[in-house]
């Protein structure tokens, strides 16, 4: 138990490993000359209902989750990867080109371009390549807003005049997976390898871009975290946020392959987030000022390998739950999730009321710890 006390975040990211290492070992037959995956997603922009594409680009992989004892615990990005095996050369434009002549854009004003990691890391994609990217954006009057992501280290004063002057007549957002403000919680419940203050470094500089904006993604209900507790690290992260970040997106997590959260799913150690924990979320903050101080949006659906588990409520109103996000997401109609009933609700509230009288009195340490032991002794 000693040991466990004094290193269960090196325990923690071992078996992180061992999972990325079982999946390296297999063939990986990819096209390098075509994206994973694109999808079409609703949106909202200047306050109106849209239709988005997403473009996954297959990538080398998020150099954070090619380190070792790198990655984030709950993240199956990777494994849709080359896993930090470099491309051919121009194999992103190209795959970019490919899929991008298929659409017309004059349906569809915003564009996300992810890679599985951070798309500003000129070790997973050649800065030349992105930049070849944004000038075919560029040159594409029907798109109005483009969306980015990367982890802060990557996002530098270099990079960022290059993206406003190329796109200067368009929105850019990056995406930054902070997750949660706080510093503790991301270490031991997401692996996140960065803290609180480099990712406020960061937003200041985005600040002197008139046309880059900071989109922040927030997990709901962490590993090791009760149903009350995520809610409550949730709303106080967004207190943390007002004034700094332009956009929020709501990221409930979801089961994806190979991942520390499927392999406590799937020994009963973790259950993924009900529905109702949203719609907590935003009754406590309905009647406030603090969503007036950036746009909210729900995510936690947009993954590829696609995930075997989303968020969800009981079969009977998983449909009027879905319909519900979409509606908030094309139109800021929070009523549209505020009305949600169902009888599983009660079954929800009944949840927390009995973490809350044998779970939360566990100091997060030890609920880790606890963890870890049943791991240890189902090995032996």
């Amino acid at each position: 138990m000693e040991l466990l006390k004094s290193d269960k975040n090196k325990i923690l990211t071992h078996f992180n490993e061992v999972l990325k290492i079982k999946k390296r070992n297999l063939n990986r037959e990819f096209s390098f000359d075509k994206v994973a995956n694109s999808t079409i997603n609703k949106g909202y922009l200047n306050g109106s209902k849209i239709d988005r594409i997403i473009f996954y680009l297959r990538s080398t992989g998020c150099e954070w989750s090619c380190t070792k004892m790198g990655g984030c615990f709950m993240c199956g990005h990777y494994f849709g990867t080359n896993m930090g095996d470099t491309l051919p050369k121009n194999s992103f434009y190209n795959q970019f080109l490919s899929e991008y002549n298929k659409y017309d854009f004059s349906k569809y004003p915003m564009i996300c371009i992810y890679n599985a990691g951070s798309i500003l890391n000129d070790n997973e994609i050649p800065r030349e390549e992105l930049y070849r990217i944004l000038n075919v954006i560029k040159r594409n009057n029907d798109i109005k807003r483009v969306v980015l992501e990367s982890r802060p280290e990557f996002i530098n004063v270099e990079v960022l005049n290059q993206i406003s002057n190329i796109l200067n007549d368009k929105i850019v957002e990056i995406g930054i997976g902070l997750e949660t403000s706080n510093d503790k919680v991301r270490e031991y419940c997401i692996n996140k390898g960065f803290n609180f203050k480099n990712y406020l470094e960061k937003v200041k500089l985005i600040k002197n871009y008139s046309n880059i904006k900071t989109l922040t993604y927030v997990t709901v209900k962490l590993l090791f975290l009760t149903i009350d507790e995520s809610i409550r690290d949730v709303i106080q992260t967004m207190k943390d946020l007002s004034g700094l970040t332009d956009i929020i997106s709501l990221e409930p997590i979801s089961i994806q392959k190979n991942t520390l959260v499927e392999l406590l799913y799937t020994n009963k150690l973790y259950d993924p987030p009900k529905g109702w924990i949203i719609k907590e979320i935003l009754a406590n903050l309905h009647n406030t000022n603090l969503m007036k101080n950036f746009e909210l949006r729900i995510g936690g659906f947009e993954f590829f390998p696609i995930p075997d588990l989303f968020i969800s409520n009981c079969n009977k109103c998983n449909k009027k739950l879905y319909d519900a996000i979409d509606i908030y997401n094309s139109t800021k109609d929070v009523n549209s999730i505020l009305t949600l009933s169902c009888d599983c609700y009660e079954e929800f509230k009944k949840k927390i009321y009995i973490e809350n009288n044998t779970v939360s009195h566990i100091p997060l340490e030890e609920r880790i710890c606890n963890s870890l032991e049943y791991f240890l002794y189902k090995s032996l």
